[in-house]
């Protein structure tokens, strides 16, 4: 279906696993299925290919104390929001930091329900579009 051996670019996630295998089998994608097949991708056709993508948990009661959380996953960086429990969020740059060991907000105080703005105006701004891009894919 297409040449083995190289590396392609775009954001791939577990959830186009099945849409891709389906579409292997010539098999429709399920309604409500969520992820994309990455067959035009393997095949040199990365056409209007995602960005960014959201990333949830919420705080169950039975398991470990974890926080509820909403993220969003950008080419270049990671941002995550620790809802209303912790006063510190995170932002990578992960093409400089792959490993994520730079929180680029560390020093700053980023309450998740308004509260201090953050005095870089280039990460509150960053911000901002992190928290903007966050409600546009939560909207129902």
């Amino acid at each position: 279906m297409f040449q083995g051996g190289r590396t392609i670019d775009p954001m791939a996630v577990n959830i186009d696993i099945a849409p891709t295998l389906l579409d292997a089998a010539g098999a429709p994608v399920l309604p409500g299925m969520q992820g994309r097949s990455l067959l035009p991708l393997l095949k040199g056709n990365p056409s209007d290919w995602r960005r960014d993508f959201l990333y949830e948990y919420s705080w169950e009661a039975g398991g470990p104390f974890t926080p509820s959380m909403v993220g969003l996953r950008t080419e270049r960086y990671s941002y995550t929001e620790y809802l209303g429990i912790w006063d510190r969020n995170e932002l990578y740059d992960i093409q400089n930091d792959p490993d994520q060991l730079n929180n680029l907000l560390r020093d700053s105080k980023v309450p998740n329900y308004g509260g201090n703005p953050l005095k870089d105006p280039e990460l509150r701004k960053a911000v901002e579009g992190f928290r903007k891009r966050i409600a546009e894919i939560r909207r129902p």
